[in-house]
């Protein structure tokens, strides 16, 4: 005779997690990614901004012998701007399949805390806290001010790559032109 679930078991007494354990399974998941996501992004924008730092000061220098050092440190730059780009992509459709996942069984366990997130930007949302005890309710409006209802997280981190991609063309292009003997 196996013995029942004891509370805090990761499975119902019928030996399937309860939707309750799935969620906790799914938001523990969510951090996770949340902090992959954000890992990745700080290891390339340090990478992409040293990288183009240094070929800024470079430049500023320049002899004609280490043109081709930018130059090819433009390269560099937007091949890691590719792989940002990419690894970005990758942990972050990961990370909305966690949270749309979490979504539905917050609408199946009646809580829906993921869901006024995604009306946050929408308009301000209404948190509502009911009396308990010897509590009052409580009411809180929350809001999200106009700049950071415009774009979402994964667009403003992609326009962020796009624009170090575009400065490490600029500077292709303009040791290209340097080169060559046209200036700027």
């Amino acid at each position: 005779m196996e013995p029942a679930a004891k509370e805090g078991d990761l499975v119902s007494d019928k030996g399937r997690p309860t939707l309750f354990d799935e969620y906790q399974v799914v938001v523990q998941l969510i951090q996770d990614t949340g902090q992959t996501v954000w890992l990745i992004n700080g290891a390339y924008l340090l990478a992409a901004t040293v990288l183009l730092g240094a070929l800024g000061s470079i430049l500023a220098d320049a002899q004609s012998g280490s043109l081709i050092v930018v130059r090819w440190g433009a390269v560099a730059g937007l091949l890691a701007c590719l792989l940002w780009w990419g690894s970005f992509e990758r942990a972050y459709g990961f990370y909305n399949l966690r949270i749309h996942y979490a979504r539905r069984l917050e609408r199946l366990l009646g809580f829906p805390i993921h869901e006024l997130g995604r009306q946050l930007p929408e308009g301000p949302v209404n948190l509502e806290i009911p009396a308990n005890g010897s509590l009052a309710a409580e009411s809180y409006p929350i809001k999200m001010p106009w700049i950071g209802k415009r774009f979402s997280s994964q667009a403003w981190t992609r326009w962020l790559v796009v624009l170090f991609a575009i400065l490490f063309g600029a500077l292709f292009v303009l040791t290209w032109l340097r080169n060559s003997g046209k200036t700027c």
